[in-house]
């Protein structure tokens, strides 16, 4: 990786840690699917933003689609840009290094991930365990907390105090 690849993926990960998030979603089939009352669970990552330029770094690096929002009143367009499932899981192993609020969440979302491997004979702690993963980005997410933990600046090679 050349210094503007590195340069790149630290600002994307600057970026998404301040407007980005991660969710895991379960769902249940409709009645009217293919395969009724089927539980699915998946790994999605969103950035939502005014700015559709910064929006089309994220797809032109990670892959994924922007999507426009609907726009009440006199305010500004917004544009969304989400991946999901190994999409998702790879962009966020690239960002891993440069996050610092949503490092935990991006930890939590890659361990999910390496369980989505296998579809059918699923055991019950399998199932538990995707859940408890889903369940502890959940409280990440809503704890209001950002677990942000300042770096010390790096002097000759070494981290020096504040």
């Amino acid at each position: 990786m050349d210094f503007s690849d590195e340069l790149e993926l630290a600002y994307l990960a600057g970026f998404f840690d301040g407007e980005g998030c991660i969710v895991i979603s379960e769902y249940t089939n409709p009645v009217t699917s293919k395969r009724p009352g089927y539980q699915s669970m998946r790994l999605r990552i969103f950035v939502g933003n005014t700015n559709l330029d910064v929006l089309q770094l994220f797809v032109s690096r990670f892959g994924g689609s922007i999507n426009c929002k609907r726009v009440y009143g006199n305010r500004k367009q917004l544009w969304t840009w989400s991946a999901a499932t190994r999409e998702a899981a790879s962009a966020l192993s690239l960002m891993l290094p440069y996050l610092t609020v949503k490092s935990e969440q991006a930890e939590i979302a890659a361990e999910f991930q390496s369980t989505m491997g296998q579809w059918f004979g699923l055991t019950d702690d399998m199932i538990g365990n995707r859940r408890a993963l889903r369940e502890a980005i959940l409280i990440l997410n809503n704890s209001g907390r950002t677990h942000y933990k300042p770096r010390s600046p790096k002097v000759g090679g070494r981290s020096e105090g504040l």
